[in-house]
């Protein structure tokens, strides 16, 4: 599907109807990662219409050259869900990268956000505190199977070698980006706005924060050291884990994502229609 905006247009693709929820891939990737990590705990919940976006420089969604900043890059977000989504409210999640923009919708248009869930997210752009590289299991087989592959990246973010793994690391590989355009994403050396300071109130809908213990790509101190402004938060950090996650810690991904998923539905569900969400004008 297409949604033509003022300068550019989005492809994203949906599945089901019901409550709003978008989702956002990290940077490299396109929607089929957001597709692959969320569909098999979503496809069995029924009132939820999933929304899996391209963002600019990834899947069919071309990288302008005007747009150089993560802060027009929200905007741009904000117009598609205007655009797709229109006065309804809505859910966001993101992984890495998507996790860091999903924060900043949470800081855009908290008003409107029934819920909010960050996989391995990226909390201060390209600075955040990490652990020291660590491998748990099969470090003898990785080096063999990123050959066998040509996963030439997969030997230094993998932190288990395990069927699971490389399931999920191969749908990561079937996706499509501009390289360019990812190397210029991560390069951005001008902050967001959302990261010079906190949130006006804290969000009160349900938040999931998922990160990884030995994840040395984005870390879990930064995540922890903001879960103080979403107090629904579960937040959780995953032994065994690295970037990875949802490749390495399949179950307790599907248990954790599931059980957020319920408390927005409880949410959505206990919220009149008429009365403004507690802690926001």
């Amino acid at each position: 599907m297409e949604c033509e905006l003022d300068r550019l247009t989005i492809h994203y693709e949906t599945f089901g109807e019901g409550i709003p929820l978008l989702v956002l891939h990290g940077v490299g990737l396109d929607r089929g990662a957001a597709i692959y990590e969320f569909e098999p705990v979503m496809a069995n919940r029924g009132e939820w219409r999933r929304i899996y976006v391209d963002l600019p420089g990834h899947g069919e969604t071309p990288g302008p050259a005007w747009l150089t900043g993560i802060d027009a890059l929200l905007d741009l977000l904000v117009e598609f869900v205007d655009k797709v989504v229109g006065d309804e409210r809505l859910v966001v999640a993101g992984s890495s990268f998507g996790g860091y923009l999903a924060r900043g919708l949470v800081h855009r248009m908290p008003q409107r956000l029934d819920g909010v869930c960050l996989i391995v997210p990226s909390v201060i752009h390209m600075r955040n505190v990490v652990p020291s590289r660590t491998v748990i299991a099969g470090a003898d087989q990785m080096e063999r199977t990123a050959k066998e592959r040509d996963w030439p990246w997969y030997a230094a973010l993998a932190v288990t070698d395990e069927p699971s793994t490389r399931e999920y690391v191969d749908a990561l590989s079937r996706t499509t980006s501009d390289p360019a355009y990812s190397t210029r994403l991560n390069s951005l050396d001008a902050a967001a706005r959302f990261e010079l300071g906190h949130l006006p109130a804290p969000f009160p809908a349900p938040a999931l924060i998922l990160t990884g213990r030995q994840d040395h790509m984005v870390g879990y101190r930064d995540a922890w050291r903001v879960s103080s402004s979403y107090p629904r938060a579960t937040f959780a950090v995953l032994d065994r884990a690295g970037h990875f996650l949802r490749g390495e810690q399949p179950r307790l991904f599907s248990a954790l994502v599931g059980e957020w998923l319920s408390r927005v539905e409880e949410w959505v569900g206990d919220r009149p229609a008429d009365r403004p969400d507690p802690g926001w004008p």
